[in-house]
């Protein structure tokens, strides 16, 4: 419920300072007007909303709008904004403040250590400062002026001028053009692929392309690669723990029970651990074939490639140890091909 309307009342009558009747002026029916996401029930006296967002009065209308507006600063002064529509934020985002709107978000100035997560897109007219704790989300795309020491992670594609020191990861295209055009230092992962004008510096600075795999795709991958390293340690302890227990029991009568109970659990968390390793194999396999299946995945550079610069596609690795010019790099028969860059394509 958005208003109630109150009937008109007929009024009393008055008097003036002099002693004279003042006749009573009866109330003006007035009614309520509807706008945007608004319905008026109850024979015209109920305002209710019919969708979530922002109560409004404009032009003498009740509306609900799906857009919030906020004018100055996300700072001390307003906290957090959390709006389960869209978010036009005339200001900046401040350190350590948090933006969360189901729909878009929009942001004039500067966002300066603090967060945004969006469901739709984010677009910032000035530029993301991370001060590397800065993270900023979206299910839509990301267009900025420029990312630097943030944590990005887009389920669209990524626009900018500049992406500089920060973990960034599209899971379609990362798209760095515009003036600039510089991508340098920190993790850049895209499904589909990576465009920039620069990547890396001439002071062969460290950074990260991975390319030609879904992020989320490539990170499991990692984590089972991890795993199944680990899996394979703790079964070669529990093997080498097991190998000395049954040795002891061989070669002394006096086995003591408490030997016995651990002989018993080792040789448990042996069985465990096979079994575990034979699913991470299995898990691994499967994986690697659907990588092996991403084929479109490219990074095109239009002026340099510094050394420095390890680049991934698919499951193939090339580590940049000369500058390259104008090329596009793509996975061919399991390794990195180069080639010319071609605009047209």
């Amino acid at each position: 419920v958005l208003a109630i309307k109150s009937a008109a009342t007929p009024g009393e009558a008055g008097t003036n300072i002099m002693g004279e009747p003042i006749p009573a002026r009866p109330g003006k029916d007035t009614p309520i007007v509807k706008g945007q996401g608004v319905e008026i029930i109850n024979e015209g006296t109920v305002a209710v909303a019919t969708l979530d967002g922002q109560p409004l009065i404009k032009d003498k209308s009740i509306h609900v709008l799906q857009i919030f507006e906020h004018l100055g600063d996300v700072d001390f002064s307003s906290g957090n904004l959390d709006f389960v529509g869209s978010i036009i934020i005339r200001g900046g985002v401040k350190n350590g403040f948090t933006v969360t709107a189901e729909g878009d978000v929009e942001v004039y100035d500067i966002v300066e250590g603090g967060n945004i997560k969006a469901g739709g897109s984010v677009q910032v007219k000035k530029g993301i400062q991370g001060r590397g704790k800065g993270n900023v989300e979206a299910e839509g795309d990301i267009v900025t002026k420029y990312i630097e020491n943030c944590n990005v992670i887009c389920n669209k594609s990524i626009y900018s001028e500049a992406i500089m020191h920060s973990n960034v990861t599209a899971k379609q295209n990362i798209i760095v053009a515009g003036k600039k055009g510089l991508l340098v230092g920190g993790i850049c992962c895209a499904g589909e692929a990576i465009r920039a004008k620069t990547i890396g510096s001439s002071l062969a600075t460290n950074t990260v392309i991975e390319v030609g795999v879904t992020p989320k795709l490539r990170k499991e991958y990692n984590e089972t690669k991890h795993q199944l390293k680990e899996i394979e340690s703790n079964l070669e302890k529990t093997k080498k723990a097991l190998l000395l227990l049954k040795k002891l029991e061989s070669q002394s009568e006096s086995f003591s029970n408490d030997k016995q109970i651990m002989l018993l659990k080792v040789s448990n968390t042996h069985q465990q651990l096979e079994q575990m390793l034979d699913n991470i194999k299995q898990k691994k396999i499967a994986m690697d074939k659907m990588i092996s299946e991403y084929k479109n995945g490219k990074l095109e550079a239009i002026n340099n490639i510094y050394p420095g610069v390890s680049i991934t596609i698919g499951r193939s690795i090339l580590n940049i140890t000369d500058e390259l010019k104008m090329i596009t790099l793509m996975e061919e028969a399991g390794e990195i091909k180069i080639a010319p860059y071609n605009p047209t394509k």
